[in-house]
């Protein structure tokens, strides 16, 4: 009986701590080849195709990417945006990485605009990690990132203060495309259609593709 109600709970337990990753709304299906997933603010000029619903937290955030890449590409997707959630009064709710909805969209090549000279510097999923940007200390508590615009002339040394740590320098050149660093002591696996962690130096500091590197931009919060 003991056996039985442990079991029980062990199902439970599992249950309850399991995400989920479903299409909610499907409007269109299109085709295209495009690998990529961007993130938009602007929709005026992409297509509505539908919506995630991502329930249940998990700190395995290549895997959930690795889910909602999937699912987005069988509605033919290639850019998604965070929809908000309304209380009752009408007024949003903060973001809740335990529930929340992507929408998903076609948007075409000749309208993608991508960010330039930027550089996201990106937390753990499950603890505080402290970088030195040149001269000055940067805490990055769990499940936070920081954007740093990367001016003409100027060289960011930038570094993963842990023993043995990364260290890396950027700076900015002409139509650089953003650039998405993961702080992290662990590897990142494969995403579904390359490498979503590209080892720049053995250590801390890792650079991860653009669309696994917005979707993180997405679910995680900027500090300043």
């Amino acid at each position: 009986m003991k056996k039985t109600i442990s079991l029980l709970f062990v199902l439970f337990s599992i249950a309850i701590s399991a995400q989920s990753v479903i299409i909610s709304k499907m409007q269109e299906i299109v085709s295209n080849k495009d690998k990529h997933l961007y993130v938009i603010e602007d929709t005026q000029n992409a297509q509505y195709l539908g919506e995630l619903e991502i329930g249940g937290f998990s700190k395995e955030d290549v895997q959930t990417f690795d889910a909602v890449y999937k699912k987005a590409k069988q509605l033919g997707a290639n850019a998604f945006k965070l929809r908000p959630i309304e209380e009752v009064d009408g007024t949003l709710k903060a973001f809740d990485p335990n529930h929340y909805f992507l929408s998903l969209y076609y948007l075409p090549s000749n309208q993608q605009v991508e960010e330039k000279n930027v550089a996201y510097l990106i937390g753990s999923s499950s603890k505080d990690l402290t970088l030195k940007i040149n001269d000055q200390k940067i805490i990055l508590p769990a499940r936070s990132f920081k954007k740093l615009k990367l001016e003409p002339g100027t060289i960011y040394d930038i570094a993963a203060k842990r023993f043995l740590g990364s260290n890396i320098k950027l700076q900015a050149s002409e139509n650089q495309k953003a650039i998405y660093l993961q702080v992290s002591g662990f590897k990142v696996k494969a995403n579904p259609y390359g490498e979503a962690g590209i080892n720049l130096k053995t250590g801390d500091l890792m650079r991860v593709e653009n669309s696994f590197g917005m979707f993180l931009t997405t679910i995680y919060q900027e500090v300043q």
